[in-house]
Order: C-alpha cells, then structure tokens, then sequence
C-alpha cells in the first residue's frame, strides 16, 4: 500500500485501514509496528504492518484467575 510521503502523524501504533482484494469482503485493520527510512531519492519510510484482531467476546465469559494460588507443572521422571 502507497500512501502519501508527507502522510501527517505517521508512527508506531499507526492504524491502516486497507480495503480487502475481495469484492463484498471488510477492510481490514493493520498496526504500523516497525519503521524504517531510506536515505535515497526520493526519501521513503517503510512500515512493518501487523493485522489487529477484533474480537467480539464478552469480559465476563472468561473465568478471572488472578486470585489463584494453584499452580500445576508436569514433572519428567528421569529414565534411570
């Protein structure tokens, strides 16, 4: 994707939009997680784009286990 190289506020945690290459589907949403300059003609800025996924779930369906004090480990018997 191109976007114009005075393209005001870019940075990292940049959201981008880009249209799906499907006719009917959604856009999807990408994070600029990387940038890099290229110090040639014409300047440029590279961004490394990571997906954003959007889930629809509710909060209160996950069980809140920040009160637990158990911890389970498997442990490996040594072969003797």
């Amino acid at each position: 994707m191109v976007v114009p190289y005075d393209l005001k506020d870019i940075q990292r945690g940049a959201l981008f939009k880009i249209p799906a290459a499907i006719d009917g589907a959604e856009a999807r949403l990408f994070r600029v997680v990387k940038m890099d300059v290229t110090p040639v003609y014409p300047a440029s800025i590279t961004c490394e784009l990571q997906p954003v996924l959007l889930t629809t779930s509710q909060r209160s369906e996950y069980q809140d286990f920040t009160q637990s004090n158990f911890n389970s480990m498997i442990m490996e018997e040594d072969d003797e």
